[in-house]
């Protein structure tokens, strides 16, 4: 199956823009968060949850095309950012299995050391 390059990007573009639109938001909808007792963490977890797909998506791309052995560790790199984002969006349902919200915290940590990691190692090895 040949992926349409042109569509790929067009609906990236749309997401992003969507995202952004998102963010300026926040400001306005963080004021009213202190009123209303609503927290904002969980919609902007999801929202990152999504924006790593674009890059994620990319990268498979890329490594479809290529079989650049780099791409494929970049792809793991996002994938592990996105399964981050949703794990932080799903953290107070987390709980019942035994991961508090420390150890959420901690996993969190732990997956931006391994986000680094990778990213850096594609990108500054030989």
């Amino acid at each position: 199956m040949r992926l349409n390059m042109t569509k790929i990007t067009e609906i990236m573009n749309r997401m992003t823009i969507m995202a952004f639109l998102f963010l300026i938001t926040i400001p306005g909808a963080t004021a009213a968060e202190e009123e209303s007792g609503s927290s904002l963490d969980e919609p902007l977890a999801a929202a990152v949850a999504i924006l790593a797909l674009i890059p994620l998506t990319t990268a498979l791309i890329a490594y479809r095309r290529t079989d650049n052995k780099r791409l494929l560790i970049l792809s793991v790199a996002f994938g592990i950012f996105f399964v981050k984002g949703i794990m932080l969006f799903l953290e107070h349902d987390l709980e019942p299995i035994g991961l508090d919200l420390e150890g959420v915290h901690l996993m969190s940590i732990f997956m931006d050391f391994l986000i680094i990691i990778l990213i850096s190692w594609t990108t500054f090895r030989k």
